[in-house]
């Protein structure tokens, strides 16, 4: 999920500028999740705080609140060279080098759903028909929804399954146990999209979702997300109850495509 949240972020006073004859500008900043463009609306980033630089004075500090908002401008920003800083949804400090140009608006973008850094890269080291496989369960309130995710790789290239579990059933036809988070041996899994070979961007992806994963905590959502990613080089369970990173839906949208998956999975 995203929401587009554009704020005008000013100082609440007057700066002394250190050029009178280069025209000061102003400072818009977009802030919002930079993996789709679906609308939401709530936005997750902390607070944002701006330091000229090289002095590291403050010039201007504005708590984000949870429902998306703006304030007018009130006054106009040297040009130069600034440090924003920020907390995205992941509870990560972030900061931020930044140009300010003269021109009459600067625009910045605040990503709150991206690290810092993504350090790791498990695909990288799969020697060949080694696979990872990533087990899916989302249950809440209103549906259940069980997957697995398989990407094997095979002659130097990355190829993923995608997977739709169901309940293993008796001779009666009643199913043998009840929709759990971790009851992963009362599923069949059954292939449901063709295979896909990954490309640059699909490996981007991955990494992205991998690194995220160990961020990811158990919130207070009524919906909780649980993920069991498992190879010979990294075992990763983890439960995200946060209602708003959606990191299963975001990777297989990306391999899989967005029509098609979605299709799929919620018809």
């Amino acid at each position: 999920m995203r929401f587009f949240l554009t704020l005008i972020l000013l100082p609440q006073f007057f700066l002394s500028y250190a050029n009178p004859n280069v025209k000061p500008t102003y400072l818009k900043i977009w802030i919002g999740n930079c993996k789709d463009s679906t609308e939401q609306p709530y936005n997750y980033v902390d607070t944002v705080s701006l330091y000229r630089m090289p002095s590291g004075k403050l010039v201007y500090k504005y708590v984000v609140n949870r429902t998306p908002d703006s304030i007018d401008q009130t006054s106009k920003l040297e040009v130069g060279r600034y440090k924003i800083t920020f907390t995205n949804q992941f509870h990560q400090p972030i900061e931020k080098n930044v140009e300010l140009l003269s021109k009459d608006t600067n625009h910045i973008r605040i990503c709150q759903d991206e690290l810092a850094s993504y350090p790791a890269n498990t695909l990288g080291k799969l020697k060949d028909l080694d696979s990872i496989t990533l087990l899916y369960n989302s249950s809440g309130c209103f549906s259940t929804q069980i997957s697995r995710l398989v990407i094997v790789r095979k002659r130097g290239l990355f190829l993923a399954r995608l997977y739709r579990g169901e309940l293993k059933k008796s001779k009666d036809g009643h199913p043998k146990a009840e929709y759990g988070r971790s009851n992963w041996k009362s599923y069949f899994f059954t292939p449901v999209l063709n295979v896909v070979t990954l490309n640059r961007s699909h490996l981007t992806a991955f990494a992205h979702f991998e690194n995220e994963l160990t961020y990811v905590d158990e919130g207070g959502c009524t919906t909780v997300d649980n993920y069991v990613l498992n190879s010979n080089y990294l075992k990763i369970s983890k439960e995200d109850g946060s209602c708003h990173w959606n990191g299963f839906d975001n990777l297989c949208t990306s391999i899989f495509g967005e029509a098609q998956y979605n299709d799929l999975m919620y018809p």
